[in-house]
């Protein structure tokens, strides 16, 4: 129109056409048929109508997504913009309507403005499935049927340190002490900006971490469902904390709501596996450690330390710079052939080896643990002796124990394929019996 021509600048032409060539590049117009007919076949329905002004909202923030991604424009002259156009059609109806969808333009004008900090990626795909989604609501609320998964016998499963119970337990405070630092940051974080969604997330879990699962429960419950990035980790928290409470069914009502964001192939398969474990028994926090070392052994210093690797080469020292929050990864999907090689610097005396994979439980990304690895010693980086290869596993760390032998190089070789995680290792820790 004219009027557009006249009150906006180039640029803003351009961000708008961006948005709306978005739209078209999506089949977003083409994807509305399905909702629209779920509202014709299901018309009594209140909660059709609500979810389909909710997917038309996710729509237009994803489209102001890729505008500023294509536009290369700041988020804050993306967010003057939808100000300006808010203020100019103000007052007349249709065009309010049209630009911010739904019975309150105001309301809507404020998510949009909020996403902006921290804007989900909605693909064609996800649109789809949730459209179908949706038009299944009518059905399930019809039908009287539900997934319940069986609560097992026995008690919960507990977890077992090889080691001595002293070492197990030194183990634990040196983690609790980890968790109270992060525990501090987040909060920080959080009364600077109460909608750091990120933040209150973690929070959420170094609560659940630490045993006070009320707490945890209540920021948990603030990740909003259209943040998907969190708001899947956020569900099996929940699970998780309802678990530590005992309240088995409302445990499980979280693990069935993430068996069906993995029917329709909305979560990676990590969170997928942690899930269905959950279903099978009640969760532990804690990770097993199969090789946790003796009383009489002794964490080695990383003094002296180098590595090297087929991936990465310039954060290799942060699988042992002390700090559980920094990693070394791949970047790339799990294959056949990456390693990681490990050199202290000189020959030393050796008998276990632990790869840490979530920064001590203090992390969501549980998914990053090597799917099948095996781990070689050497003293001169030519003849290897492989002591462990196995399959990686959720609930436990990889690592070895074997009878002490005087080493110089620890190689662990990636055997598995995994996409699209890739594999990361938080400490690499490396022990010496003490005498």
């Amino acid at each position: 129109p004219d009027q557009v021509l006249e009150k906006y600048r180039l640029n803003d032409l351009q961000l708008m056409l961006s948005h709306e060539l978005a739209h078209l590049k999506r089949g977003d117009l083409l994807w509305n048929w399905i909702p629209e007919l779920g509202q014709i076949l299901f018309f009594f329905h209140p909660l059709l109508r609500v979810s389909r002004l909710r997917l038309k909202q996710i729509q237009e923030i994803a489209c102001d997504y890729s505008a500023i991604q294509y536009s290369k424009a700041a988020p804050v002259e993306y967010g003057s913009l939808l100000l300006k156009a808010a203020i100019h059609f103000n007052g007349e109806i249709d065009n309010w309507q049209t630009a911010f969808y739904g019975p309150k333009p105001k309301t809507i004008l404020k998510n949009r403005l909020a996403a902006l900090k921290s804007i989900p990626i909605w693909s064609r795909r996800a649109i789809l499935i949730t459209s179908l989604f949706m038009g299944l609501i009518g059905l399930i609320f019809i039908i009287p049927w539900s997934v319940t998964a069986e609560v097992p016998d026995g008690n919960w499963r507990s977890i077992i340190y090889p080691g001595d119970a002293l070492s197990a337990q030194l183990r634990e405070n040196r983690i609790i002490n980890f968790w109270c630092d992060r525990y501090a940051d987040y909060h920080k974080r959080i009364a600077m900006d109460e909608n750091d969604i990120e933040a209150t997330v973690l929070l959420g879990r170094i609560y659940y971490l630490l045993g006070d699962y009320h707490q945890a429960i209540k920021y948990l419950k603030r990740a909003p469902i259209y943040d998907y990035k969190w708001a899947k980790w956020a569900t099996l928290t929940l699970g998780w904390c309802y678990d530590g409470l005992g309240d088995r069914q409302k445990a499980l009502k979280y693990y069935n709501q993430i068996y069906w964001w993995e029917f329709f192939g909305l979560v990676q398969e990590s969170i997928a596996t942690a899930a269905r474990l959950g279903r099978e028994a009640p969760h532990n926090p804690l990770k097993i450690v199969k090789f946790d070392p003796e009383v009489t052994d002794e964490r080695l210093s990383a003094d002296g330390w180098t590595a090297t690797a087929n991936y990465r080469q310039d954060i290799v020292n942060h699988a042992f710079d002390g700090d559980p929050l920094t990693q070394w990864h791949t970047t790339q999907p799990q294959k056949p052939g990456m390693f990681y090689q490990l050199d202290l610097g000189q020959t030393q005396l050796v008998n276990r080896v632990i790869l840490i994979d979530d920064a001590y439980g203090s992390t969501v990304y549980v998914s990053d643990y090597p799917r099948k690895y095996k781990i070689e010693i050497s003293t001169d980086a030519q003849n290897w002796h492989t002591v462990i290869s196995e399959m990686g596993n959720l609930n436990c760390y990889a690592g070895a124990c074997f009878k002490p032998i005087r080493v110089r190089y620890i190689k662990i070789t990636q055997l598995g394929r995994r996409s699209p995680e890739n594999w990361a290792i938080y400490e690499l820790e490396v022990y010496s019996p003490r005498n």
